[in-house]
């Protein structure tokens, strides 16, 4: 069997070059505009920011020290008044409660509401206050004789409606029914009627009159005058003159004498 002449076209074979649709495709550089991966040139990461220039401090004031306050002029030196003056004004002194109820000095002894706005130098108000009772009691006086007249006129009216079983309306029926029943329902609306609009009326008025304030001055407002008159009783004290020296006898199990004393 002879081999030889195979070895040459095998050697043919290897040594020529593939053709262009069986070679192997390879890779294109990718140019620089393309590809993403690319690395964009940055600054140098060790290069350090360059920093403003420090502004210049402002010199900080110093905390203002609060001015010592003033006491009000109207209690101005409360502690250093003689102490019988403190005394009185204690005990003279106005107070109005949340409902505008008065009272006097450290005791709360109650004081009337007219007596009240006279002490405080409003006296227009409290004759204002009088008027308004007065005119309150007229206003009751007026819903009781409301209630009293409609029902007398009530009471009138029924006691004057014929009577159905009297002779002259059982005379006839005619006379009955033509006379005597309409006659006899017509005194019973009158009577109901007095009654309706006498109590109505009267209650309504009663009420709205036992309602009324008749106090001429909030609760606020009464405290301005409470206010108004605490300071000016204060002024008043304050101003007082001090009391001449006062002589006294006096006696005792062992003997007598004389007293002088003075407030200071």
């Amino acid at each position: 069997m002879r081999l030889v002449p195979i070895l040459p076209a095998l050697l043919l074979f290897a040594a020529a070059p593939a053709r262009a649709d069986d070679a192997l495709p390879l890779p294109l550089p990718a140019s620089p505009a393309a590809s993403p991966q690319t690395p964009v040139p940055q600054a140098d990461a060790q290069a350090k920011p360059v920093e403003a220039p420090p502004a210049p401090q402002q010199p900080q004031a110093a905390p203002a020290t609060p001015e010592p306050q003033a006491e009000p002029a109207s209690f101005a030196g409360f502690n250093s008044v003689p102490h019988d003056v403190l005394l009185q004004f204690q005990a003279k002194y106005l107070s109005v409660d949340f409902e505008g109820h008065a009272s006097r000095g450290k005791a709360h002894e109650p004081v009337e509401e007219g007596a009240f706005l006279r002490e405080a130098g409003r006296p227009e108000l409290a004759a204002q206050l009088d008027r308004n009772r007065r005119t309150r009691v007229i206003l009751m006086g007026v819903a009781g004789g409301l209630v009293v007249a409609g029902v007398a006129g009530a009471g009138v009216e029924l006691a004057t409606r014929p009577d159905l079983n009297s002779e002259h309306c059982a005379a006839s029926h005619i006379v009955y029914n033509n006379e005597c029943v309409p006659d006899y329902d017509r005194h019973g609306a009158m009577a109901a009627g007095f009654a309706a609009v006498g109590v109505v009326a009267g209650a309504v008025l009663g009420i709205s009159a036992y309602q009324w304030d008749t106090t001429p001055v909030t609760p606020l407002e009464a405290k301005d005058l409470v206010n108004a008159h605490n300071t000016e009783l204060w002024r008043t004290l304050r101003s007082q003159p001090a009391q001449p020296v006062s002589i006294a006898p006096w006696v005792s199990p062992n003997g007598g004498g004389l007293a002088l004393a003075r407030r200071f």
